[in-house]
């Protein structure tokens, strides 16, 4: 295996930020929807609360595009809507964020090599985190925006396993102006002197 340090790292801890030891699953092969597949793949997550005896607590909580399992930060603590002193919370990365496996961090698939996958596959990565933590149902799946879209997925993919689906500002299909937006972003960093490889502007080191 190639031996890579990764460009991308967790950022320093912002305000409101919860400090929670990041766990990481090394789920060996990852398929994809289109074929392909990520090799040495591994998952990275953070909980928060105890995991009830009759298992009946289980939260998982999906993240935005671009962001890592801080994004629903503001939703976790005493008397929140994800209440640790209530659920057992579980906070995925999802893949691509850098933590991850990403084009950024990949040893064996970097930058351009790395292979295209879809929601479906995010969906299909916390499938395997969740049985190989013993989680066979979940009380809730919430996200938001990209992270509601992977909660949508679940409902299609795997709806009996959670009693409910909390999806903030989710889209059930990319709209025109989203596609433009990220195609916008693309041609951006393809025009930088460090593509494809980076860093790019010199703002992807922090």
């Amino acid at each position: 295996m190639l031996s890579r340090e990764p460009r991308w790292q967790h950022p320093p801890l912002q305000s409101g930020w919860i400090d929670r030891p990041h766990q990481m699953l090394e789920l060996g092969e990852l398929p994809l929807k289109s074929g392909e597949a990520i090799r040495d793949f591994r998952i990275s997550y953070v909980t928060h609360g105890m995991r009830a005896r009759a298992d009946d607590n289980v939260i998982l909580a999906l993240t935005a595009i671009g962001a890592t399992h801080h994004r629903l930060d503001f939703l976790i603590g005493p008397g929140r809507p994800l209440d640790p002193d209530r659920h057992f919370i579980i906070c995925v990365d999802a893949i691509g964020n850098g933590l991850t496996t990403s084009p950024s961090n990949s040893p064996a698939q970097t930058d351009l090599a790395f292979p295209r996958f879809a929601i479906r596959d995010m969906v299909a990565s916390q499938r395997r985190l969740l049985d190989a933590l013993g989680i066979g149902q979940l009380l809730a799946v919430v996200g938001a925006s990209m992270g509601g879209m992977q909660a949508l997925q679940w409902g299609v993919s795997d709806v009996g396993r959670m009693r409910g689906i909390v999806a903030l500002v989710p889209m059930a299909r990319t709209r025109p102006w989203s596609v433009a937006m990220n195609e916008v972003g693309r041609r951006i960093l393809a025009t930088d002197p460090g593509w494809p490889s980076g860093p790019y502007g010199g703002g992807f080191d922090a």
